[in-house]
């Protein structure tokens, strides 16, 4: 009986984690078996339409007839985001709709071809990381904590009789179990902002069926490891505020050291640590415990940085190569820098609502805050769609433009007000961290002035804040002005409005 109730525990406790490893077994299963993906399109949709049926009915039927908690919702909403995820992953190719992926030849030759594709294939070839300079070849660049894993897994796949073609198309696999657990990790940040259940459910929705993270579950590259770990380096840091022991603190620097041996982004996490770690510094030194954190904070610094810059240093060792990212030339369509700093990061000269895709082009497109609002929702997407679906693709562009400059504004308001009512601590770390998502854009783009730079991708992370934000404003303890009142119901509703404008495009548009 003891037995049956710890069982019944764990399962209660961990369902969404498990939940998650089965989609992925499921998914991986499905790519890796020949049968199944040489099924016609009509019959692997027949699968997936099945699937979101008995999804749909076991939402009706529990809404109806059971009261269910909050958590219970959640587990219901994040469980719809992983079947749209693997429907994404299993419907995208090798090929479709990725960011620098390269191309591989097989395992069967000496070829070493670029992209990250190339970078996994000469992995799994010679068995060692690249023994040139990384710079000399693209994506290689990269630190290889991603390219690492997703060899070990293609090895894993041909051992178990994966064909090497099929092995290859797994890599989403396991993009799609780092975006899937980015759900939980995300839900554990939002119940750690001391907030009613308000705004929770529209909050973990907005993470959960954001195009952004969706189409990156279907990647080949390091982004979604990297935001992975850039997350729960934010819920580990927030509980490290919560209970300031040594192994809070090392989590944090293992975390957050992995996440830059993934992808140099995941070091914006750094500003907001920072902040919050020099207020707690000062505090202890007014309590006389100085040393004691000088002490933690050093071992903290050697772990991320033995952790976090070893490709960098292994690179300035053998290499004599200073990190960066090799570039494209002036002479590229992409290329922006020839504008002003105001067509670039001003107000936009004109909207670009009657086509709301991305073209690449900078003579077409400079503005860096149009490029992020059209990649954030459609990526670099051009399709070709019938009148009432672009209609609709127009309809949440307005929408998405307007929500992100008002969420501009509210996450500064919601933070300084969290400042003022005394949680000093976290108001500090959530508007340090959205400050620094904001100006690291603006120099990545000042550094690499080309129109890939603006991509959503590399600010992903933002959309925490936002969510956390969301959360706050729509706090009924905190709402005392009927203004306040209407102007939370007119986001939340706004909110809810471009998710279910944005879910049925995803679903129906001839991407796949």
């Amino acid at each position: 009986m003891l037995m049956n109730t710890k069982l019944s525990l764990f399962l209660t406790r961990y369902r969404i984690i498990l939940m998650i490893f089965a989609a992925f077994i499921c998914t991986a299963f499905m790519q890796a078996n020949s049968a199944f993906m040489s099924l016609d399109h009509q019959r692997q949709t027949a699968f997936f339409v099945l699937l979101f049926f008995a999804y749909f009915t076991l939402c009706f039927f529990l809404l109806k007839y059971k009261k269910l908690s909050t958590e219970a919702k959640v587990f219901l909403i994040i469980l719809g985001g992983v079947i749209l995820r693997s429907f994404y992953v299993v419907f995208t190719g090798l090929g479709d709709r990725q960011h620098d992926e390269g191309y591989f030849t097989g395992l069967s030759d000496n070829r070493i071809n670029p992209g990250h594709l190339g970078y996994i294939e000469y992995l799994c070839k010679f068995g060692h990381l690249p023994d040139f300079s990384p710079y000399k070849l693209f994506s290689y660049y990269h630190p290889p904590l991603h390219h690492i894993i997703a060899c070990l897994f293609i090895d894993l796949q041909l051992l178990l009789g994966v064909t090497e073609a099929l092995a290859f198309e797994n890599i989403q696999a396991l993009t799609l179990l780092y975006s899937s657990l980015c759900l939980p990790v995300a839900y554990g940040i939002l119940k750690k902002i001391k907030c009613s259940d308000t705004g929770m459910l529209l909050g973990i929705s907005l993470i959960t069926f954001h195009p952004g993270m969706i189409y990156m579950s279907g990647s080949t590259n390091n982004d979604m490891l990297c935001t992975l770990l850039t997350f729960l380096c934010f819920y580990l840091a927030l509980h490290w505020m919560e209970n300031k022991s040594f192994r809070n603190l090392m989590l944090i620097a293992i975390t957050l050291g992995f996440g830059m041996i993934t992808k140099l982004n995941c070091a914006v996490m750094a500003f907001p640590l920072a902040a919050v770690f020099l207020l707690h510094f000062i505090s202890e030194c007014k309590n006389r415990n100085a040393l004691k954190a000088i002490r933690d904070y050093a071992v903290f610094l050697m772990v991320t940085a033995g952790i976090g810059l070893s490709w960098v240093i292994r690179n300035l060792v053998f290499y004599k190569t200073n990190p960066g990212v090799p570039v494209l030339t002036e002479s590229s369509i992409q290329y922006i820098g020839k504008f002003s700093f105001w067509d670039i990061f001003g107000i936009p000269a004109h909207y670009g609502i009657d086509y709301p895709f991305h073209t690449l082009n900078g003579e077409q497109i400079c503005n860096s805050w149009l490029i992020l609002f059209r990649t954030s929702l459609f990526d670099e997407i051009r399709p070709d769609l019938s009148d009432v679906l672009l209609t609709l693709c127009r309809i949440a562009l307005i929408l998405a433009m307007l929500l992100g400059t008002a969420f501009f504004f509210i996450t500064i308001a919601m933070q300084i007000r969290e400042i003022r009512n005394g949680d000093r601590e976290l108001g500090i770390f959530l508007l340090m961290g959205y400050t620094a998502v904001v100006v690291t854009f603006i120099a990545f783009i000042i550094k690499y002035p080309y129109t890939c730079s603006a991509n959503y991708r590399y600010v992903v992370v933002g959309l925490l804040f936002t969510a956390i934000s969301l959360l706050q404003l729509c706090d009924k303890p905190r709402i005392h002005s009927t203004a306040h009142r209407i102007f939370a119901a007119i986001i939340h509703y706004g909110i809810f409005s471009l998710l279910a404008i944005l879910v049925p495009i995803l679903l129906v548009w001839n991407q796949w």
